[in-house]
């Protein structure tokens, strides 16, 4: 383990206990957010700020939506401990995938949390510096100074 992934799951794991939710489902979290964002990197959602904002964009939602989010993270966890004997996290990112599109074609409520936790993961990643470097999105830059057309003007005093 690098060490970089060592303090990342240390922040995570503090940042994770300020939503209240089971032991156990923050490695949940985490995996589902490589499910809905696949990167080359692993541990890009606890080595850069982006689980922070996710954290934040989670703190904000009502209660209701925070149970249905639980609760859904915790029948990916029960279905995965039923057909493979692991935690969801523990699987390959292939296995998960299916294994989620299988449970939110079987439930509603399922598939209404995984449509909150996608909408605040993609929002997250996708506004972050990591996501705009992914992309490939470059920032428009302010020019210097006046326009040369601007400069040479009479002025109307």
């Amino acid at each position: 383990m690098q060490r970089r992934e060592f303090i990342g799951g240390i922040l995570w794991s503090t940042l994770f206990a300020r939503l209240g939710f089971a032991e156990g489902l923050d490695k949940t979290l985490l995996a589902l957010a490589e499910v809905i964002i696949p990167d080359r990197e692993p541990a890009v959602w606890i080595s850069s700020g982006v689980a922070e904002a996710l954290v934040g964009e989670i703190e904000k939602l009502e209660a209701p939506r925070k149970d249905q989010m639980a609760a859904t993270l915790t029948t990916l966890n029960e279905a995965a401990t039923r057909k493979e004997g692991r935690d969801f996290h523990e699987l390959s990112l292939q296995f998960r995938t299916g294994l989620v599109k299988e449970q939110t074609d079987l439930s509603e409520e399922v598939r209404q949390g995984f449509m909150t936790i996608r909408a605040a993961a993609i929002k997250c990643f996708y506004s972050s510096s990591i996501g705009h470097q992914r992309t490939g999105f470059r920032e428009t830059s302010q020019f210097k100074g006046y326009p040369e057309c601007v400069e040479t003007a009479e002025t109307w005093e």
